[in-house]
């Protein structure tokens, strides 16, 4: 395998350039959701309702203003002053033409009226409120919004055409609900999408049409979850999908086809999940694919033929599984791959045949490996640290590179070979890798001193 070009190990943290302020993505922990902006006290609610009012009541000759203020009126009292402060936000807005609307933390629950502002709101922020449900047309009219913040609140179901209106939202936030299912429909009218964010929701599976009109999705954040399989074809329609979080989740198992259409796709995150198996084929349409995460799984075994396809693949995150052993073939075709993380497995071999890595690999904490096949290449730096069945380094090691950088502190060298190393390493015309070694607290020590050893 050929593979080309070393380098540090990537993170995928960076925000996207439209995310919502505070929100930052983050590559294997919960991305923190959007702080309010000014926290109301909770009331305790009381069950008797303000008579309803009718327009002529209230003296009012405007329909919108009528609406809105009828909103307030009927609330039970314990609402009323949240009510009221989202009324003057509104109305301010209307009166300033303002592009944003903040309702955040007002402990609403339900939409105000909101029809008043569609022509010129693009953010409307509504997270950390204590909204169940989104009414079929409570967004109705509001054809310029691009942002759309509704984390952290109570949402247990979408209703079909809730958004269907909103076809310049590029934004979506449901972050943080309670969200069970996704019906058929749920983003109707969202063609405009670009990132739709609903981690830590209570997701147990998806529908195969739930987003068959989000043509133009770019990142899809379904991490944190409760998935446990994907039918195939769920994903089909977002042919311009980038990146997909699927993270902490409890995925034991990926059908072949469920990632059918996702010919854009750069970036999938399945870590933190059960797979024991990755069936030969399932990601074989993911041709532009460049980081694939699977580490904190379950893998024993890599099939030959589950790579493939992949021939744009840069980085395998395969740390913390179960692999004892590497088949023969498991990485044939990986030919742009630059970063191999096999790190804390119980791995005892590598390939009997050749493994070339142009780039970096990560062998720590693998206790079991006991040698280095003369058959490995490696073009990046190498990452031994705690392969404490590792007893000596063969003789291409010392062949790398002088820019390249070989870590094997924590091993099961002797003290005494690594003095050998060590002094060879000082020699006058050395040309060959830095390589870092450290005496263990049950090694003797007799030898050599922790001064006469390669400091990093």
């Amino acid at each position: 395998m050929n593979v080309g070009g070393a380098g540090e190990k990537k993170s995928s943290s960076q925000s996207s350039p439209l995310s919502p302020p505070g929100l930052v993505k983050r590559r294997h922990s919960p991305r923190p959701v959007n702080e309010s902006q000014g926290q109301f006290n909770k009331r305790q609610p009381q069950v008797n309702k303000i008579d309803t009012f009718s327009q002529s009541q209230l003296g009012i000759t405007n329909t919108f203003e009528f609406k809105l203020k009828s909103w307030v009126a009927n609330a039970v009292e314990s609402e009323k002053a949240n009510r009221l402060e989202a009324q003057k936000r509104i109305l301010d807005a209307q009166k300033n033409n303002a592009e944003t609307l903040d309702l955040s933390g007002l402990n609403l629950t339900d939409v105000p009226p909101l029809d008043v502002l569609t022509t010129h709101l693009k953010t409307l922020n509504l997270a950390n409120n204590r909204l169940t449900t989104l009414e079929n047309g409570c967004f109705d009219g509001l054809t310029a919004l691009q942002r759309l913040y509704i984390e952290n609140n109570q949402l247990t179901t979408l209703q079909n055409g809730c958004f269907k209106e909103l076809t310049a939202l590029h934004i979506l936030n449901l972050d943080n609900n309670q969200l069970s299912t996704l019906p058929n429909g749920c983003f109707d009218g969202l063609t405009a999408l670009k990132w739709l964010f609903l981690a830590n929701n209570r997701l147990t599976t998806l529908q195969n049409e739930c987003f068959k009109e989000l043509t133009a999705l770019q990142e899809l954040y379904l991490n944190h979850n409760q998935l446990s399989t994907l039918p195939n074809g769920c994903f089909k329609e977002l042919t311009a999908l980038e990146t997909l979080y699927l993270d902490n989740n409890q995925l034991s198992t990926l059908p072949n086809g469920c990632f059918d259409g996702l010919t854009a796709l750069q970036s999938l995150y399945i870590d933190n999940n059960q797979l024991s198996t990755l069936p030969n084929g399932c990601f074989k349409e993911l041709t532009a694919l460049q980081e694939l995460d699977l580490e904190h799984n379950q893998l024993s075994i890599l099939e030959n033929g589950c790579f493939d396809g992949l021939t744009a693949l840069q980085e395998l995150d395969l740390e913390h599984n179960q692999l004892s052993t590497l088949p023969n073939g498991c990485f044939d075709g990986l030919t742009a791959l630059k970063w191999l993380y096999l790190s804390y497995n119980q791995l005892t071999t590598l390939l009997d045949r050749g493994l070339s890595v142009d780039g970096d690999l990560y062998l720590e904490g693998c206790t079991g490996l006991t040698s280095l096949p003369e058959s490995l290449s490696v073009g990046g730096d190498l990452y031994l640290k705690g392969c404490t069945g590792l007893t000596s380094l063969p003789e291409w090691v010392f062949e790398l590179g002088d820019t390249q950088y070989v870590d094997a502190t924590n091993t099961g060298i002797p003290v005494r070979l690594l003095e050998i190393y060590n002094h060879r390493q000082n020699e006058a015309g050395y040309s060959g890798p830095r390589i870092e070694f450290s005496i263990l607290d049950n090694q003797s020590s007799d030898d050599v001193t922790a001064d006469q050893l390669p400091q990093r």
